[in-house]
């Protein structure tokens, strides 16, 4: 079943991040649109926030200012409600052996 198909699953997928695949924790964007933990981007770029020093997109390469990062408040709900859905899923099914 593809991700489209399963609109829980899909939500849930958009919620991690693309650096710890894990669930967004302070999530922020960047002005090039893609999103991430802000200690993963923050690692990712150095370990330093730096105002007027210049960081690098790790999903497209696209350079900017640190003023190009935003916090992404709708994304934090969204996260949060993604963890809430995955706690509340039922434990999945056994799959049936074969040939009995």
């Amino acid at each position: 079943m593809a991700a489209s198909e399963c609109p829980v699953k899909e939500l849930q997928e958009g919620s991690m991040c693309p650096l710890c695949s894990s669930y967004f924790e302070d999530p922020v964007t960047t002005e090039c649109g893609h999103s991430y933990c802000r200690v993963c981007l923050v690692t990712k770029s150095g370990g330093k926030v730096v105002p007027g020093c210049q960081l690098t997109c790790p999903q497209c390469g696209r350079t900017m200012g640190w003023k190009g990062v935003t916090t992404d408040v709708r994304l934090g709900v969204t996260t949060r409600i993604a963890r809430r859905l995955n706690l509340q899923a039922p434990p999945p099914r056994k799959q049936k052996e074969q040939g009995r």
